[in-house]
Formats: C-alpha cells, sequence, structure tokens
C-alpha cells in the first residue's frame, strides 16, 4: 500500500488544480471589476455617440473591448492541469498552452505555512489575489507562481528555474514527484 492513499501510478499522473480560497475570490472580484467597468465604458460611448462627437465614442467602444480582451488573456493563462509524464512536470493552462518543468535534478517540497502566507502576501499586493506571475522573493528567491489554491501550494525547484504549483493533491502529487525522480 503506498504511503499516501492519493498517490496514483507516475507513469501517466494528472492533477487537477481547482480555484479556492484568495485565488479563487480575487478572479471573482477581477471578473466583476471588468464586467462593471466595461458597462460603464459602453455607457459611456453610447452616451458620446448620441451627443455628436464620433471619434471620443469610438475610442470608449475600443477601451470597453481592450479591457474584455485583456480580461480573457488572464483567465487564460490560470492553471488547469499538472502533469507528470516523460520526466517532467506539464502545466496545462486554460488557453490550452503547456509550460513544461523538467525533474532531472529537481527538488519538490511543500511550502510551509509561514511560506504560503508570503506567498499569497506578494500575490496580494494589488489586493487582488493573482494567481500568475513571477516575483523574487526575500524567502523563496526568483520564482514563477502558477496558483489556484494556495493552501496546496508546491515548490518545484532546479538550477535552471523555480515554480510554485497549487495541485489539489499535493501529496499525491509530491509522491508521483518522488517515483519519478527516484533511481531505478
Amino acid at each position: 500500500m503506498p504511503a499516501n492513499p492519493e498517490t496514483v501510478h507516475p507513469a501517466a499522473a494528472s492533477f487537477p488544480c481547482t480555484p479556492g480560497g484568495s485565488v479563487a475570490r480575487g478572479r471573482k472580484i477581477l471578473w466583476r471589476l471588468s464586467i462593471a467597468s466595461s458597462v460603464l465604458l459602453l455607457g459611456a460611448s453610447v452616451v458620446t455617440f448620441a451627443t455628436g462627437p464620433l471619434v471620443p465614442a469610438m475610442v470608449l467602444l475600443l477601451l470597453a473591448f481592450s479591457l474584455q480582451f485583456a480580461l480573457r488573456l488572464f483567465l487564460d493563462a490560470e492553471p488547469r492541469q499538472l502533469r507528470i509524464e516523460g520526466g517532467a512536470v506539464r502545466l496545462r493552462l486554460d488557453s490550452e498552452a503547456e509550460e513544461i518543468f523538467p525533474l532531472a535534478g529537481a527538488t519538490a517540497r511543500r511550502l510551509g505555512e509561514e511560506e504560503i502566507a508570503h506567498v499569497a502576501h506578494l500575490a496580494e499586493r494589488a489586493r487582488l489575489v493573482l494567481g500568475g506571475g513571477s516575483f523574487d522573493s526575500h524567502r523563496l528567491g526568483e520564482f514563477d507562481l502558477y496558483a489556484s489554491d494556495l493552501a496546496n501550494a508546491v515548490l518545484l525547484s532546479s538550477e535552471e528555474k523555480t515554480w510554485v504549483v497549487t495541485p489539489d493533491t499535493p501529496g499525491a502529487f509530491l509522491d508521483a514527484i518522488a517515483a519519478t525522480i527516484a533511481p531505478s
């Protein structure tokens, strides 16, 4: 019996990343703010167009659509799933793009409560938790954050790069990585 009941076979291990906690709240706030701003800009565009000047109305309309486009780009960068395959962690984003973290020579560990609080503080600087980005931290060094729920934060580190990822089942994720990088 595996040490962790969440363990899955490392050859094709898949781990979903479900938004939760402060990241889910931050995304909801960002979505609402974006919709409200776009509606306000669309209204201002209609009023401006009705009063005559065409160019300012078109600029306001363009801003409303640009805001929605920017929100869509942000939401497409959300982590959806982590897969351990071929000696690497493959991170699939909502946009279907994939980031790859080679496991050769890498280490992986769960972040402690103080480290999670530190990462949350870095991500919350704008009063919205944005689940992604590159950070330079006095505690963790330079790292890329791909977060859905910071309570599940796992640190992947190699000589080339450092990631903080948030699989729904961090224990099983770490077990699968350990089975993958363990010498045969």
